[in-house]
Order: structure tokens, then C-alpha cells, then sequence
């Protein structure tokens, strides 16, 4: 291979392979947080051809959701997908870096001629860094935050698209030359791309400028500086045309807080003198990384650690301007960590003073500024201990500590990123780092719910609670693991708390229906599931299980309406198709709905309320055998699965299988709150078994009960919370 080649092309494959060795175990990562605000929960996804919904739902992240959207049509929920689509997205912006770090250090106002000698290195060692440090780990790991990341990369393809277009503009500096025109549009292209996937690239214009300052020089920048920056300018402009309509429609607004719980704006600047303090000391020491910070607001100037980080950033400011006239990269460099902050860490206030993702385009500073240093020093020892010029020897030193730092802060972010496997391990650190938050404490406890683990989420969400006693979704998740333990007086009680505490919280709304339909009255719970809809009525399992209580009371129309609401929004979910092969079941059609139970469980043989329905149509064509079987299946993988106990029951009467038959009805009554019809109707069955009743197949009070797992129709493949 020619080397000159080789020497162009090595640099971007270590990039690549280092890039995806550090990122390498977190391609099975679960959801986290916002994962499942903008993804798992999110019907807005479920259809990457509607574009026009796409931008109503959220315009200033439209780029986002559309690349979610994508993802969403190729795999579904597997998290493979998404973060296959990430690791490329931070690949690409690693190859971006590496490449405005040439342009950069190939002006000649860029400072030392060290840094033309050590171009290429240089350049590596910035790349090499900025896809390997750990704090880019919640940018790139942490799925969402795609974009962070996405953003990142339009806005470093502008950047280098537009010095592209600078190097080939014409004598008044403007990109006549076709390909210099070229590059220019496209950066204008990116630039919109980038404002479409997060605001934070309205900072983009002062970068353009800062990149006009240091490197093309007072005399050729001059006037002509705006006229080439301006059209990026209207960047700013046309964000607001778009964000301000929709926050006037979802509520929300731009410049007060639009939650009550964020701070006033002069306290979150005076607090971000301190987070941007905090934040050089990530970039340096990468030690106590935490998704959810427990970060203390400054409520005066001249509280010490206040005052005092104002004055490090204005002697940072300080020393870029010395710098300025003897070393304009890194000048640079000290001004992009002030631009690409500027948009979060000003006087705009954001719920969250902190998150570690908002470092990820500043990274690219602080890397180059190291690589510069580290060549710098280590090429003036050189040449001062070398008698007749530099020893080859000692000409590798910079090449050693370059790659020393980068396969340290690269094990450290393997490392970080073993954190974010999964809910419980990420939810665990953020505790131990943050142990008195309420938030981490909630996420923990769901986590544990979702495991099946209550009595430990009860405990652990009742700390949240204690923590901030407004956590309505504290309250609302507590309630969950009271009801899956068949607590159901206890659950019934803090979801009436969180409603008191907020009125509309619409999963509060559906979580009560659940628990009056376990309980054996569906009118209250039909209410509940339609002010529920009425809050939110882009959730699946809200029609769901609407959908279940119009079936029960043998509404087809409305329960088949509302099973295609549900659909639409969620076409994957097997559930919703298992329900609605019931409807067709109650509706007759037993055929089709054998057919539609046994094909959901060719995809999903685990799919329990599936098997479970697929007995109960057995059972209605007559076909004891197969319902026996089937509902038996089900039992040996969760005994405690109520509705197959009545199933069984009703299949062995059919089959004068008596002892059979009584065996099931007090396994049924076992699992289902007594209160309830079906659990009523299940004694009064047991108790004509039981000697001296009367056992005929005649007298069975037969039907589809519910409770246990599922819903107050066993026929149903379940509500959902």
C-alpha cells in the first residue's frame, strides 16, 4: 500500500477501533429514565413515515425522533438497534474532530510551527480522547441522548464544512468557487439539521466567529466576517419561530421555569459558575460520574464556592486572551469550552443543573488543548537534552503519553459503562452517589417492581417519598407494588394520595381502574380508564384496558374500537392482539381466534395470557382435551396464574372429572381477592362440588373470570399499567 495512504488512513481506523472497543459491552444495555418517555412509551415512534406528527410532537428535536423512528421500523424495542445507531453517530463525530483539528492546525496563525510538525498527532490524540473519555459515556450509552450526540456531530460537519468553504473562497472571502459554494450549503444544511435535533447548536454562529478570529486573521476577517456568519445567525431566530408555538401548546415556556420545582434564573446562573467548575474537573478527573447529581443551588454571589468558581472561569476568559496574540489554538480551545456551554449554562434555566451529556461537544476542547501541551512540552525537552538536534528516541515520548492517556481514560469509560447494563445497576449507583435524592430512589424502586422484587421496592420507594413528599410518581410506582402483592387496600389509597397531589396524573387514572377491575367493578373502573384517555390518550394499554371492561360488559363495538386505538398506537405489543382475538372469541368467531392465539404464540411461546386464552377457546369449541392441556401449560410455568385455575375447572366439569375439578376451583379462589363476582361465582361452583352439592355439568356457573395476573377477564391477555 503506498504510505502516504496508509498514513491517511491508519489514523481514522484507530479511531474507529477504539471508538467501538470502549463501547463494545453496552450493545445489550437496557432503557433508561427518558428511554422510555421518548421510546419504550412513546406512539408517536411507532410510525417513521408520519412526519407531520414527528415535528408536532416535539419540533426542536424532530431530527431525533425521526432517527428513533427509524430505528423503531427496522428492530422494534431490541436496544441493539439503538445503540448500534449511537456508536456510529459518536464514530462519526470522533472522524469529524480528528478532521477539524487538521484544518484547524494548518493555519498558520494556529501558534507554534510544533503544532504543523505534529499535525497528524496531534489531531489523533484530540479524536483518540474525545471517543474515549468517560464522560462521554451518558451521551453515547444512555440512548436518548443520542441527541446530544447527533447534535454534536451537525454541528462539528458544520464547522468543517464551513472552513472547508473558507479555504476555497474567493478574494473577498466569500465561497464563490463551486466546491467551496458546495461546502458552504451543506454547513448551512447541517447547521438547520442540528438546530432540528437540540438547541444547544444555537451556539454554533459565536463558534464560527471564534474560528474567524483565531485563525484567519484580523485583516482578512475584518468586515466580512458577518455577511459569512449571518445566514447561520438566522439559526436563532428560526428556533424560536418553531419551539415558541410549541411551548404555547404543550404549556411550557422559554425563558421562566416551565416546572415549579426549577430554579429562578439568576439562581441557576450564579449556581452555573459552579457546575461549569464542576464540569473542568470531569473533563480532567472522571471520577465519581453520576447520571442523577444531588447538586446544591447557590442563592448568593458571595457564598465561597460561588465566588470562587466565578473567578476561575473569568481567569480562564483572562487566559484566553493572553493567549490570544502567542497561541491562538489554544486560545481556541479555552473559548469553546465558554461557546458550547453557553446555551445550558447561562441565564435560561433547565430542570436539571447538571448532566453529564452536556459535556460532549466541549470535550473536543479540552482534548485538543491537552494534545497541543503534551507535544508542545515534551518537543522543547527534546530538543533542549538533544546535542545536534532531536534523539528519535526521545521523539516518541509525546506518542507514549498520548497513548498512555488514552488507554486510561478509555479503560475508565469501559468501565463507567458496565453502570448502565441495567436499570438496577445504574439506579444503584446513582443512590450511592446521590442518597438523598428522591429521584434515583424511585427509579431503584421501579426497577425492583419490574423484577418482581415489591417488598424490596416498597422500602426503597417509601424513601423517596420521604425524601420529597410531592413525589406523585413515588406514590404512583408504591402503589404498583402494593397491588402486584395483592395489597389492594393499601394501593387504592396512595394513588388517591398521588391524585390529590396531582389531579391529572393520568397513570394514577389507570392504576386505580385496575385495581376497581380486579375488584369486581368495572363501572368505576371504566371511569377511571376514560379520564385517564382523556389525560393521555396516546397510551396503548389506557384503550387497552378500556378496551377489557367494554368487552366485559358485552360492548363489542366500543371494545373493538378501542382495541384498534390501542394498536395504532403499539401494533407489536401481543397482548393487544390477544385481546382482540378474545373480542372475536365473544363475538363467535371461535375459528379465528384459535388461529390468532396460536400464531401470537409461534412468535411468543412464553406468552402466557395467549395460552391462557387459547384454553378458554378450546374450551367454547368443545374441545376439552386441548383447553385442559393448555391451561396446564400455563400452570407449569406460573402457578400462581389464577384464570387457568378456572379454566381447568370449567374443562374437568365438562369431562366429569370432579375431584379434578375441585382441586382447580380452591387453586382459583387462592389468587383472586374474595370480593370479587368471579371469585364468587368460583365458591358458589366449589360449593355444589363439595359433598352433598349437586356436581352436573348443567349447573356450572361457567364464565371468564378475572384477577391473578391478568384482568377481570381471564379471556383477555391483560390490563396494563
Amino acid at each position: 500500500m503506498d504510505p502516504s495512504l496508509l498514513a491517511r488512513v491508519l489514523p481514522l481506523l484507530a479511531i474507529l477501533v477504539v471508538g467501538t472497543a470502549v463501547y463494545s459491552n453496552t450493545f445489550y444495555a437496557s432503557f433508561h429514565f427518558d428511554d422510555y418517555l421518548s421510546i419504550v412509551d412513546n406512539a408517536v415512534i411507532r410510525d417513521g413515515s408520519d412526519w407531520g406528527t414527528l415535528w408536532s410532537h416535539n419540533p426542536s428535536r424532530f431530527v431525533l425522533y425521526l432517527s428513533l423512528a427509524w430505528n423503531y421500523r427496522l428492530g422494534g424495542l431490541e436496544v441493539f438497534g439503538y445503540h448500534l445507531v449511537n456508536l456510529f453517530i459518536h464514530l462519526g463525530a470522533g472522524l469529524l474532530v480528528y478532521g477539524l483539528v487538521r484544518l484547524i492546525l494548518a493555519s498558520p496563525q494556529a501558534g507554534p510551527p510544533v503544532l504543523a510538525r505534529h499535525a497528524r498527532g496531534i489531531a489523533l490524540f484530540t479524536a483518540l480522547l474525545f471517543v474515549g473519555h468517560p464522560i462521554q459515556t451518558q451521551a453515547v450509552t444512555y440512548i436518548v441522548q443520542r441527541t446530544e450526540s447527533l447534535a454534536a456531530f451537525f454541528y462539528l460537519l458544520a464547522l468543517v464544512l464551513y472552513v472547508k468553504a473558507r479555504q476555497g473562497a474567493g478574494e473577498h472571502g466569500l465561497p464563490t468557487a463551486p466546491r467551496a459554494l458546495a461546502c458552504y450549503l451543506g454547513a448551512l444544511g447541517s447547521a438547520l439539521l442540528g438546530i432540528l435535533t437540540k438547541e444547544m447548536v444555537a451556539s454554533l454562529p459565536a463558534a464560527l466567529f471564534l474560528y474567524e478570529i483565531c485563525f484567519l486573521g484580523r485583516k482578512e476577517t475584518g468586515a466580512k466576517a458577518p455577511s459569512r456568519v449571518w445566514p447561520f445567525l438566522l439559526l436563532i431566530p428560526f428556533l424560536l419561530l418553531v419551539i415558541i408555538p410549541w411551548l404555547r401548546s404543550t404549556g411550557g415556556e422559554l425563558i421562566l421555569p416551565a416546572q415549579p420545582k426549577a430554579v429562578p434564573r439568576w439562581i441557576y446562573l450564579l449556581t452555573q459558575f459552579r457546575v461549569m467548575g464542576t464540569y473542568l474537573r470531569l473533563l480532567l478527573f472522571p471520577t465519581g460520574q453520576n447520571l442523577d447529581y444531588s447538586y446544591p443551588v447557590s442563592h448568593s454571589f458571595w457564598e465561597s464556592p460561588t465566588a470562587t468558581a466565578f473567578l476561575l472561569l473569568i481567569f480562564l476568559g483572562v487566559l484566553g486572551i493572553w493567549l490570544f496574540r502567542r497561541w491562538r489554538a489554544l486560545s481556541f480551545c479555552i473559548f469553546w469550552y465558554f461557546v458550547t456551554l453557553s446555551v445550558t449554562s447561562s441565564i435560561i434555566p433547565i430542570d436539571d443543573l447538571i448532566f453529564e451529556h452536556r459535556l460532549y461537544l466541549t470535550t473536543m476542547g479540552y482534548s485538543f488543548l491537552l494534545g497541543q501541551l503534551i507535544f508542545w512540552a515534551i518537543d522543547a525537552y527534546s530538543r533542549r537534552q538533544a546535542m545536534g538536534g532531536p534523539d528519535p528516541l526521545v521523539r516518541r515520548i509525546p506518542v507514549a503519553v498520548c497513548a498512555v492517556l488514552v488507554v486510561a481514560y478509555s479503560l475508565a469509560a469501559y468501565q463507567r459503562n458496565g453502570v448502565w447494563q441495567d436499570e438496577m445497576t445504574l439506579w444503584s449507583d446513582c443512590i450511592k452517589k446521590s442518597p438523598n435524592k428522591a429521584r434515583p430512589h424511585n427509579n431503584l424502586g421501579m426497577a425492583l417492581n419490574d423484577l418482581g422484587r415489591h417488598e424490596e421496592a416498597i422500602g426503597v420507594l417509601k424513601k423517596a417519598i420521604s425524601l420529597e413528599s410531592e413525589h406523585v410518581e413515588a406514590r404512583n410506582n408504591l402503589g404498583i407494588a402494593y397491588e402486584k402483592l395483592g395489597r389492594y387496600d393499601e394501593a387504592m389509597e396512595i394513588y388517591r394520595q398521588a391524585l390529590e397531589l396531582k389531579p391529572n396524573f393520568a397513570q394514577a387514572h389507570g392504576n386505580l381502574g385496575m385495581i376497581y377491575e380486579k375488584r369486581g367493578l368495572p363501572e368505576k373502573a371504566l371511569v377511571e380508564y376514560q379520564k385517564a384517555i382523556s389525560l393521555d390518550p396516546n397510551r396503548s394499554e389506557f384503550h387497552n384496558n378500556l378496551g377489557n371492561i367494554y368487552l366485559l360488559k358485552k360492548e363489542y363495538a366500543k371494545a373493538q374500537e378501542e382495541y384498534q386505538k390501542a394498536l395504532r398506537l403499539n401494533a407489536q405489543d401481543l397482548t393487544l392482539r390477544s385481546n382482540m382475538a378474545a373480542l372475536w372469541s365473544r363475538m363467535g368467531d371461535y375459528q379465528r381466534a384459535m388461529e390468532m392465539y396460536q400464531d401470537l404464540l409461534q412468535e411468543e411461546p412464553q406468552n402466557l395470557p395467549a395460552r391462557n386464552n387459547l384454553g378458554f377457546t378450546y374450551y367454547d369449541l368443545g374441545r376439552w382435551d386441548e383447553a385442559i392441556a393448555e391451561q396446564n401449560r400455563v400452570l407449569e410455568q406460573d402457578p400462581t396464574f389464577a384464570n387457568a385455575y378456572y379454566g381447568l375447572a370449567q374443562a374437568y366439569e365438562k369431562k366429569g372429572m370432579v375431584a379434578q375439578a375441585i382441586e382447580a376451583w380452591k387453586g382459583y379462589l387462592r389468587y383472586v381477592p374474595p370480593e370479587g363476582e368471579w371469585a364468587r361465582r368460583a365458591q358458589e361452583n366449589l360449593e355444589r362440588l363439595q359433598p352433598g352439592g349437586v356436581a352436573t355439568s348443567s349447573s356450572l356457573v361457567s364464565g371468564r373470570p378475572g384477577a391473578g395476573r391478568v384482568t377481570e377477564d381471564p379471556s383477555l391477555g391483560g390490563g396494563r399499567e
